[in-house]
């Protein structure tokens, strides 16, 4: 499952507490939040009812359902991403393939954007707009650039919620369960393989580590050709 996680040093793998011996040693100890896979105990976790299903027969346990949300599944941008697609492929330059990509992508991106975290900023240039600014229900912070320069941070005074993050919730949850079923209901299993372990991965990707059966045959002979 996916989650934020201040990731502290205690709660490290083992194998990374001797990271001050790496160049990268602040990616292991910076207090930002972290999106992580991780298999500790989750509350208030919204999940799609595919992934929930496959979650289940993985053995997670659910102790408690909070609440449900019935909704209509339909393929509302099969045509839109079919048409990227297709277009991606039949593109004879970098930047055509980079755009139709770029289409998908930035799609999906919309739906997850929060526009409730949304600000406006200001720059005044005078003492009274400056005041003016700071008397506003909505003035937050003020950055002072120079003597004649200020940037003002107010907070909307409406917010509309047109982006559906809801489908972008979906469509990340669908990712997650085709990527997860892939390898423990495929991969673990083939009949190809001596042993397969996850190094790594991303929402759509995973970094394995194969050992073969028979040391003579690859991955794309067996595993793949399937």
């Amino acid at each position: 499952m996916k989650q934020d996680w201040v990731c502290l040093q205690r709660q490290l793998d083992p194998r990374k507490r001797n990271a001050e011996v790496y160049e990268d040693v602040k990616r292991f100890t910076s207090p930002t939040r972290k999106l992580i896979g991780s298999v500790t105990h989750n509350t208030g976790y919204i999940v799609h009812h595919r992934a929930s299903r496959l979650y289940l027969e993985l053995g997670m346990r659910v102790t408690r359902v909070n609440r449900v949300l019935e909704f209509v599944e339909g393929p509302i941008l099969q045509e839109y991403i079919e048409h990227n697609i297709l277009r991606r492929s039949e593109a004879t330059s970098d930047f055509d393939r980079d755009f139709f990509k770029l289409l998908n992508n930035a799609v999906y991106g919309k739906f997850l954007q929060r526009v409730r975290d949304r600000l406006s900023y200001r720059m005044c240039t005078t003492a009274e707009k400056l005041e003016t600014y700071v008397a506003k229900e909505e003035f937050m912070d003020v950055i002072l650039y120079t003597e004649r320069l200020a940037g003002m941070s107010l907070t909307p005074r409406r917010v509309l919620l047109n982006k559906p993050i809801l489908i972008g919730s979906a469509i990340l949850d669908l990712a997650k369960t085709f990527v997860y079923e892939f390898f423990y209901s495929r991969i673990q299993f083939h009949r190809s393989l001596a042993s397969a372990r996850v190094l790594g991965g991303d929402t759509d990707s995973l970094i394995l580590a194969l050992v073969m059966a028979d040391p003579e045959t690859s991955p794309q002979e067996t595993l793949f050709k399937d």
